[in-house]
């Protein structure tokens, strides 16, 4: 499952859960680089 589909089927009722994710992304992201 990928991050798009992820918030999708989470947003209308997990937002934080969302702001989360984003942030552990990013810092993923960041680690690769």
């Amino acid at each position: 499952m990928n991050p798009e589909e992820l918030i999708r089927r989470y947003a209308p009722h997990q937002l934080k859960l969302i702001e989360h994710y984003n942030y552990f992304l990013k810092d993923e992201l960041q680690k690769k680089r």
